[in-house]
């Protein structure tokens, strides 16, 4: 499966060329986190792990923390999370992603992407904006979560091969999206996501 081309087309949204608009560059990444979780990954080395003892901790200065999103979970990390083995960290320009051992769904399959605000941009703007192009996604309230937090749900997916959710969150610096596929309730989907969220949240 090739998501090279998506992914260059997400890459140039935030680094030069065209721009998309914040609710286009959101609904590409969901298609292209969808596509790279179907298990692309064995097929790409990763620029980095996202093994080892821990994360970088966020900037104290508020720039952008990392241009690598496996810098912000560790894999065990997110193995404990979703309660079973994954692989290290596969990164995909804003995208990490991590592939259980087994892929037919009774596993979790993970993804981060974490996509920082340009340094003249107005937070509020952009979330109001991403998440208008994604109509299934309503607010989420459990737990806060950034500035915005707001929840999505597809239901048994034969492309991906499970039921996707995924938390949207805006701060006041990015737009993050965690991702899980699995064929486990949405209820358990949605508390990997948040407790995904929570932890790179105290690091950006």
């Amino acid at each position: 499966m090739r998501i090279s081309r998506a992914i260059q087309i997400q890459h140039s949204s935030r680094r030069g060329g065209r721009r998309l608009r914040p609710a286009g560059l959101s609904a590409l990444l969901i298609g292209v986190l969808a596509l790279a979780l179907v298990g692309c990954g064995d097929q790409s080395t990763p620029d980095q792990p996202g093994g080892g003892d821990g994360p970088t901790a966020a900037d104290p200065g508020g720039g952008p923390v990392t241009d690598n999103p496996c810098e912000l979970l560790s894999r065990d990390e997110v193995a404990a999370i979703v309660g079973n083995p994954v692989s290290e960290g596969e990164h995909f320009a804003t995208q990490c992603i991590w592939h259980p051992e087994v892929l037919d769904g009774t596993q979790v399959k993970a993804a981060l992407s974490y996509v920082p605000n340009a340094p003249d941009a107005d937070p509020d703007a952009i979330c109001e904006n991403t998440m208008a192009g994604i109509p299934n996604a309503a607010p989420f309230t459990g737990v806060a979560l950034g500035n915005k937090a707001h929840w999505s749900y597809l239901a048994g997916s034969q492309m991906v091969g499970g039921h996707i959710g995924t938390m949207h969150i805006c701060t006041d610096t990015a737009f993050l999206l965690t991702q899980v596929i699995s064929d486990r309730t949405e209820a358990e989907l949605q508390q990997m996501a948040t407790a995904m969220a929570t932890t790179v949240l105290e690091r950006v």
